[in-house]
């Protein structure tokens, strides 16, 4: 090749090697890798920070409208049934014969059609305590036992759920909107004492501390009798040594609470059942145990007066529903029990969902237990180990309060509208629990073993991508 061509061609290489050196991407050393991540990090919590502040917003909002709303229910049900029953109580009288309406007049608490005492005698024995105060600063003692309890309860959710600081902020405020918790507060009522109990039974067989279990699930039956049906999750996980010490708990608390109220006394409750579980209880839309939702679908098909063989076929209809529904929670928990060793707490949550449905009567603020359930859903979304089906099923129970709250479904449902969806529309509340239901019974079933490790012992996703 001549000198000066070659000279010429080595020169253009050279310039190429110059060009392709400058366009090279430069390197990017650790240091600077973690802070690009870091910045990157950053601006995705501040666009997530911006809808948890406007729902902790509306959250804050709705906690001062509670507030200013139970100002006027000092002296209403159903905190006056308690104060007036553990009054009764403590003076000497069965609060379960005694007409409760002069005292109720005299100290200025309502009374009404319910003059007689309907809650169980260890329940009246822990509740005078507060009779040592007058009704006015007894009421928000009992508030703020309530708000203390169910903050507790929060705190032991979110430890066990493991979420963010932005997942557990969205999961209280959202607690907090849920529209039962607004009835509870509004009666004054006390399944935020059961909800505590069942949290702390939860947690304590994570850490197989079986005989605290056992003792807080005798304590909270024997304050509202309805969580004895949690003794069927302890048959079917094999819990045995929980469900010993359960019942040497409800033997003990039974024993000190004839010594202290008396026999007498404390067996007059048994005559309640029949008056809580009588045709005008059931026929309240509140009223969401499937033995009031049965009895009123018979009601809205055949009409109020029921021959006596149609009668017949209501009970055992609720009877058959009742039985076929505590085998299908059974069979399903039943079945995640020899996959899962140790505390499963999706059949935990299924049979908190099941003794509210299986309660012989069960109401609107009963609901607040669903804490536990949509907790443990939540929180296995968030590792993306949740189906969809469930969450949104989830979203649903929760949305439909939410809209009987806000009135649409009645504002826009024709009186016109065949007696189906008027009684849908109706049973909103008995329809979110059932939504909850078949949400959990999904939680349950469809877990495969290899993800079936607890819901409360996931780890927490690196990328976003399992998010629902």
């Amino acid at each position: 090749m001549h000198p000066q061509r070659r000279h010429r061609t080595w020169r253009i290489v050279k310039s190429h090697k110059r060009w392709t050196r400058s366009h090279r991407p430069s390197e990017v050393g650790p240091a600077q890798a973690k802070t690009a991540a870091y910045v990157e990090s950053s601006q995705r919590m501040s666009m997530r920070r911006i809808p948890l502040v406007l729902l902790w917003v509306l959250a804050g909002l709705w906690a001062l409208g509670i507030f200013s709303f139970v100002h006027a229910r000092v002296n209403k049900w159903d905190f006056s049934h308690y104060y007036l029953s553990a009054t009764a109580l403590r003076s000497g009288e069965n609060p379960y014969t005694t007409d409760l309406a002069p005292m109720g007049a005299a100290l200025g608490m309502q009374v009404d059609e319910i003059n007689r005492a309907t809650y169980p005698p260890t329940f009246l024995l822990c509740f005078e305590p507060l009779m040592l105060m007058r009704p006015v600063p007894s009421y928000w003692t009992w508030f703020g036992l309530n708000v203390l309890f169910l903050g507790l309860a929060f705190v032991l959710l979110l430890r066990n759920g493991r979420f963010d600081f932005a997942g557990g902020m969205s999961f209280v405020a959202l607690a907090i909107l849920y529209p039962p918790l607004l009835n509870h507060f509004k009666f004054g009522q006390s399944q935020i004492v059961v909800l505590l109990c069942l949290v702390l039974m939860m947690s304590s067989l994570r850490r197989d501390n079986q005989a605290l279990a056992g003792i807080l699930l005798a304590f909270a039956s024997m304050l509202r009798v309805f969580p004895i049906m949690m003794v069927g999750y302890l048959v079917v996980e094999r819990k045995w040594r929980a469900l010993r010490w359960t019942a040497a708990g409800l033997a003990t608390i039974g024993f000190l609470t004839l010594m202290l109220v008396g026999r007498s006394r404390s067996l007059s409750f048994i005559s309640v059942f029949g008056f809580l579980t009588s045709r005008y209880w059931y026929d309240q839309p509140g009223n969401i145990s499937i033995n009031a939702a049965v009895f009123r679908i018979f009601w809205w098909a055949f009409g109020t007066s029921l021959s006596p063989a149609l009668d017949l076929l209501r009970q055992g209809a609720g009877i058959a529903v009742e039985i076929l529904l505590l085998a299908v929670t059974a069979r399903v928990t039943n079945s995640r029990a020899q996959i899962q060793k140790g505390l499963d707490p999706r059949a935990f949550a299924q049979w908190v969902v099941a003794t509210i449905v299986l309660a012989p009567t069960a109401w609107y603020h009963y609901l607040v237990l669903l804490y536990i359930p949509y907790a443990l859903i939540a929180s296995a979304a968030y590792a993306g180990k949740a189906i969809r089906r469930a969450v949104w099923m989830v979203i649903s129970s929760y949305a439909i309060l939410w809209m009987d709250i806000a009135g649409t479904l009645s504002a826009v449902v024709p009186y016109s509208a065949p007696r189906f969806v008027i009684l849908l529309l109706r049973e909103r509340a008995s329809v979110s629990l059932w939504m909850a239901y078949v949400a959990t019974y999904w939680f349950v079933s469809d877990g495969s073993p290899q993800l079936w490790n607890s819901a409360c012992d996931v780890q927490k996703p690196t990328s976003r991508e399992g998010d629902l």
